[in-house]
This record gives structure tokens, C-alpha cells and sequence, in this order.
């Protein structure tokens, strides 16, 4: 099985956030973790293109000199969870770190030093901006009957679609170059999220099969 994660606040109400510069001053959400792509090499076909500035979850490496130094989490104080979702971003504390690292090694991914801070800009925790680093193709051409743009792009509503546990082959945190907006995990991966009790995870199963490279 692959695994689809997602990054929610599973506190029953909803939550904001706000970017803030330096100086703690706020930055519109327009102008929020608009990062930029170290390689913008295109790999055509897939989703990406050009790897324009802000566009987030293509799977390389951004300039971390653009990461903003503070996000203001607007939850009730003492309710942090160990992962955040912000202006499609994702924030990660030093434990669900660890648990990621355990699976893909150290340097893998991007782990940018950000604070949060609570409502008031009082301290609410120490996490990172986490930057996935991996960009596969992994959709199984036999079991994948949508149909894929031509920019790359696949429409799941036009047929089945499924992943190839034989191109994932031993990688455990990766975004498809094919699947809009998709972070996967592996079963391994996904246990060890269980059995943790990471906090503000969500992870809904897709199809795999053993499928070819």
C-alpha cells in the first residue's frame, strides 16, 4: 500500500496561521513561503514545468534563505501538534524528524530551523519547514488507465490510476512528478508514524501494485 499524507490539526476547530518577517511583522499570504527552486531544470513530462517561484511539493531542494524566521499559529497554547500544513507547506517538530530520518537518512530532505509562535508572538514551539527532496515516477503504467496530460499531469477522474511498489523500490517520503499535489509513504514509513503517535497526521491508503520499472 502507498500512503497519501496529509498535515491536520485534529484539535476540532479550525486554525489560522500567518507568516511573519523578521521584525515579526506579518507578510500578506500572497507573499507567503514563496520559495525558489535551486535546480529549475525542467524533467518533462511532469507536474512542476518550469518550477516556478512559490509553486510548493515538487520534490527538490529550495533556497532556505527564503523561509520566512517565524509562523504565527493562531491554536489554543499547550496544543501544538508535532506536524503543521501552512500556505502548502509542511512543518515538522524534532521527533516526526527523527521518524523520518530513521527511513530516508540524514540530508535527504530539507529541515529549515523555524519558530512558531503563538497568536500573542509569545513561543509556542521549535520546528522545521520541511522540504521534501524527492521527486519519483511511480504511477504503474499498466494499472493506470487516467488519462496524463500532456504537460504531465494526471486526471484521476478519467479512470484508475495506481502506484508501482517496483519504481518505489525502498523510498519512503517522495512526491510523483505526476500526481498533483500528492506526498506519499510508504507502509514502513506509515507504521512508524502509528506507532510514534505523531500528532496533526492524517494518511489515506492508495492502490499499489507490484507492477515493473
Amino acid at each position: 500500500m502507498v500512503w497519501n499524507i496529509a498535515f491536520v490539526d485534529n484539535l476540532n476547530y479550525t486554525i489560522g496561521a500567518e507568516a511573519l518577517d523578521a521584525d515579526r511583522n506579518p507578510i500578506s499570504s500572497r507573499d507567503s513561503f514563496n520559495l525558489e527552486y535551486i535546480d529549475r531544470t525542467q524533467d518533462w513530462p511532469g507536474v512542476g514545468g518550469n518550477f516556478e517561484i512559490g509553486k510548493a511539493n515538487l520534490g527538490r531542494a529550495i533556497k532556505p534563505e527564503g523561509v520566512h524566521p517565524y509562523l504565527s499559529w493562531h491554536g489554543k497554547k499547550g496544543k501544538l501538534p508535532e506536524a503543521l500544513g501552512a500556505f502548502s507547506r509542511f512543518f515538522v517538530n524534532d521527533r516526526f524528524r527523527a521518524v523520518i530520518e530513521r527511513f530516508e537518512g540524514e540530508g535527504r530532505h530539507q529541515f529549515i530551523p523555524i519558530e512558531i509562535l503563538h497568536k500573542d508572538l509569545s513561543h509556542a514551539g521549535d520546528m522545521y519547514l520541511l522540504n521534501i527532496c524527492k521527486r519519483l515516477s511511480t504511477l504503474d503504467p499498466e494499472a493506470t488507465t487516467a488519462t496524463i496530460s500532456r504537460s504531465g499531469m494526471l486526471k484521476p477522474e478519467t479512470g484508475e490510476w495506481a502506484f508501482s511498489r517496483a519504481r518505489i523500490g525502498d523510498h519512503h517520503l517522495w512526491h510523483d512528478r505526476n500526481v498533483f499535489k500528492g506526498t506519499y509513504v510508504s507502509d514502513a514509513l506509515h507504521d512508524a508514524i502509528i506507532e510514534e503517535g505523531i500528532t496533526g497526521v492524517y494518511m489515506s491508503a492508495r492502490k499499489s501494485v507490484e507492477g515493473g520499472t
